[in-house]
């Protein structure tokens, strides 16, 4: 049995309380009567109370813990340590990328490295804190609507718990994926579409989850406040491992929001709780192909107001949500802490996703990756300094999307056994 690097603060982790309420309706629940979500279409926020956790969270006691998502569980929804599902998620390493930061012209660039988590992704923090619960409150079926990191993670975790676990996914579909979920004993069900710019695979959720009583987890807000909070630890790590101090800018490659806005509202925590003084300049980067919530952004839009986006195109597959579920708190963070949001070409996240590889030796995905394209794009125009602090987390594995990945690099030569031969294949790559 794994054990939870959870320390000395253990003895006072009942001395918690949560307040839960809907950002839509804001209807209150109690621990008790609390659900993944309340139908209304709106995320239930969910809200630590940190004064009670002022002596527990420290930044001695923090330091003391093993690095793991984990070691965070009094500031997560789960009422009891047995009841957590874990492959060890979380502790990723911060790296220094000197060379790539020396190609880019800056000094301070980090790489937050999640390709490092059991399932390849950042997911996995969610969806561990959403299953861990789902399972605490009784579920005996789980479902989510994804083909990429999320469905990969709850398939994941679904097989270490032993968890009934439904995967509906895009009818097109890569092969290559459809294989990892079902090696992992996921059911998986393809679903076509029917209406114009609606994901199928989503509203098909919806009614399953509503008429059939079965227990949602995706990793969209509204559709589980739980799994929502396991963002949270990216912000909390970030915090730890810059020192306690804040970087000048974190780069956010962004699909539906929740990640951003996920490790914001953790740093914004440890700055209530007295950790850390300062609150990074958040960036919102989404491909053009797929923008709504940089669209939302430049016009001033107010958080109900989004529109989805239509006519999506994009290689990075994981940003390619028509509606960004979390885009609310994701707007309202950028506001907050004077952030910025923009899109980027698929050739610019391409281009990148073949530096990083060749100058950090990581491999990423065209949607892990999308954070450096956007850093790139603020470097030209202007607004990166070249000794800005940055920190753009690498959310997902390049081994996750072979297909894509195989059309960016060159064809290996075959030759005779000749040394003549290797030579002159060797010079060809320079």
């Amino acid at each position: 049995m794994m054990k939870l690097p959870l320390g000395r603060g253990d003895c006072k982790m009942r001395h918690r309380r949560f307040m839960y309420k809907c950002a839509k309706c804001s209807k209150v629940y109690s621990d008790d009567d609390v659900p993944p979500n309340d139908g209304c279409g709106g995320r239930i926020d969910i809200t630590p109370d940190l004064e009670l956790l002022k002596e527990t969270i420290t930044q001695e006691e923090l330091s003391s813990r093993n690095p793991a998502h984990w070691k965070y569980f009094e500031l997560l929804p789960i009422r009891k340590k047995e009841s957590i599902i874990t492959l060890g998620e979380g502790g990723t390493p911060l790296i220094k990328a000197d060379r790539l930061g020396k190609k880019y012209g800056l000094d301070n660039l980090f790489l937050k490295i999640e390709t490092m988590n059991p399932s390849g992704s950042f997911k996995d923090r969610p969806i561990s804190v959403g299953l861990s619960r789902a399972i605490e409150d009784g579920a005996s079926v789980v479902i989510s609507a994804s083909s990429g990191n999320a469905a990969a993670s709850l398939a994941t975790y679904s097989a270490r718990s032993g968890t009934k676990t439904i995967v509906l996914v895009p009818e097109k579909v890569p092969s290559g994926k459809l294989i990892h979920l079902l090696v992992l004993g996921t059911k998986v069900i393809q679903v076509k579409p029917t209406v114009p710019n609606v994901d199928p695979t989503t509203a098909l959720l919806q009614e399953a989850y509503t008429e059939l009583d079965w227990t949602p987890i995706p990793s969209f807000g509204p559709f589980n406040c739980f799994q929502y909070e396991g963002n949270k630890t990216i912000g909390y790590e970030l915090a730890e491992q810059f020192e306690w101090k804040t970087p000048d800018w974190v780069f956010f490659p962004t699909g539906s929001g929740g990640l951003m806005s996920g490790t914001m509202k953790g740093i914004y925590e440890f700055k209530e709780l007295g950790l850390i003084e300062e609150i990074p300049k958040p960036v919102v980067v989404q491909p053009t192909g797929c923008s709504p919530l940089v669209e939302a952004f430049q016009k001033s839009k107010k958080p109900t107001e989004i529109e989805p986006a239509e006519n999506v195109d994009t290689c990075a597959g994981g940003l390619a949500d028509p509606f960004p579920w979390d885009g609310d708190a994701a707007l309202t963070y950028l506001e907050d802490a004077k952030g910025m949001a923009i899109s980027v070409s698929d050739y610019s996240i391409k281009k990148c996703l073949v530096e990083l590889g060749k100058y950090e030796g990581i491999f990423g995905e065209p949607s892990g990756v999308a954070g450096l394209a956007g850093l790139k794009q603020m470097i030209e125009d202007g607004t990166i300094d070249k000794q800005d602090q940055i920190i753009v987390p690498i959310t997902g594995s390049g081994f996750k999307d072979l297909h894509l990945i195989k059309a960016l690099i060159p064809k290996t030569p075959v030759i005779s056994q000749s040394l003549e031969k290797l030579l002159e294949a060797v010079r060809e790559y320079d």
